[in-house]
């Protein structure tokens, strides 16, 4: 198990980030992590996921500055499919 003591975080202001799904469904853990990322003052915000349901991504437009879904199938289901 690694320490945040021995590898404190990252820090995020100023910098580009890029937040990264394996799937998005209803978006809403990707909005939280926006959301929190948001707080530590970064220039950009990216949201990138290889598959996520069309209105998903479009909604997280909302939140993030530029989201990145590589598939966007109809009807989308779930991530699995």
């Amino acid at each position: 198990m690694i320490s945040l003591t021995e590898n404190p975080p990252v820090p995020l202001e100023g910098r580009e980030v890029i937040l990264v799904d394996d799937g998005s469904t209803t978006g809403a853990s990707m909005r939280e992590a926006v959301r929190a990322v948001r707080k530590l003052t970064p220039t950009r915000v990216t949201v990138a996921a290889p598959v996520g349901a069309h209105e998903t991504c479009d909604a997280l437009m909302s939140v993030a500055d530029d989201v990145v879904c590589v598939r966007a199938p109809e009807p989308f289901d779930e991530v699995a499919q």
